[in-house]
């Protein structure tokens, strides 16, 4: 495959060619190293185009998942939670990472409902 186009989100682009230059080489060498035509065999169903040939999302992603891995690359995910208010984030932060699985949906909904209407 083949670099086309970059959308820098951030300017994310910009920064890894100045501080990281060998992290954007390493992601270009893995783009052209994958074989795009491995991944071109998903049939569509849709209405307007059935029948035809087009590019597995799917198997993309693990042609991409095995060339990164190859180098040296692991998946690593954060997970945010956005709220207005900051009391809010925090009980909703608590609650997954110590309580939710123990006190369940309720005591959830329940601390949802209590910083929005009460306060």
């Amino acid at each position: 495959m083949r670099i086309s186009q970059v959308y820098s989100h951030l300017n994310g682009l910009e920064f890894m060619m100045v501080r990281k230059p060998d992290l954007w080489q390493e992601i270009q060498d893995a783009v052209s190293n994958v074989d795009a035509s491995l991944a071109f065999d998903k049939v569509s169903r849709e209405k307007t185009m059935k029948g035809k040939i087009l590019f597995s999302p799917s198997k993309l992603n693990a042609l991409f998942k095995a060339e990164l891995t190859a180098k040296g690359w692991h998946e690593s995910r954060i997970d945010y939670y956005v709220n207005e208010d900051l009391n809010t984030t925090r009980d909703i932060v608590y609650l997954v990472n110590n309580a939710a699985h123990k006190t369940g949906f309720m005591y959830f909904a329940f601390i949802i409902w209590k910083r929005t209407i009460l306060h």
